[in-house]
């Protein structure tokens, strides 16, 4: 039983091992692929550049963010979105995968601060309760 439940740790780690890894290479390509300029950079590099950016929110990209021009912008100066993350036109290459998953969690987690949570308050303020007769 022992080994069993071993053997379920590894291959669930393996798989989530394995899904960061590809979504970092992905990342890699994506920005290599959407900016003529880039750097590679890790976790404390990007929070620096991260802070130093005024972050607009469109619910119609859930996960991603836009620089003080907001989406509306053809060329933006500063994004994250679909793995490119960029700031000042340059694309930035997180340097592993490991960073890549907690600059990940931290967009994530800055998002439902800041934005999806403003949002779900105003929604349930503004509910109406149906009277069902």
């Amino acid at each position: 039983m022992l080994e069993f439940l071993l053997g379920c740790a590894i291959a669930i780690v393996f798989v989530l091992v394995m899904a960061t890894m590809i979504h970092w290479i992905v990342h890699i390509y994506t920005v290599i692929d959407e900016n003529t300029t880039y750097g590679y950079a890790g976790y404390r590099k990007f929070m620096k550049q991260f802070n130093k950016t005024k972050w607009f929110y469109s619910e119609s990209f859930r996960w991603s963010l836009f620089g003080k021009e907001g989406f509306s912008v053809r060329v933006r100066k500063d994004d994250i979105f679909a793995s490119n993350i960029k700031f000042n036109s340059n694309g930035m290459i997180i340097n592993n995968p490991f960073s890549f998953l907690l600059v990940r969690l931290y967009v994530v987690n800055y998002i439902r601060k800041n934005h999806l949570v403003k949002k779900d308050k105003a929604e349930r303020k503004n509910r109406v309760l149906n009277k069902w007769y």
